[in-house]
């Protein structure tokens, strides 16, 4: 993967709070990885 092609932290926050707000167009594991990803980014 490029360096440039790296996800922005907002999107991992967005997705987050959707979740919270009752939005649920991701499969619970998915959510696990995104939250952990959010509090242990990649790249930064």
């Amino acid at each position: 993967m490029r360096e440039y092609d790296a996800v922005p932290h907002w999107v991992a926050q967005t997705v987050i709070e959707d979740a919270l707000n009752g939005f649920a167009y991701l499969p619970q594991r998915d959510m696990e990885v995104v939250r952990h990803w959010l509090h242990q980014p990649y790249a930064v």
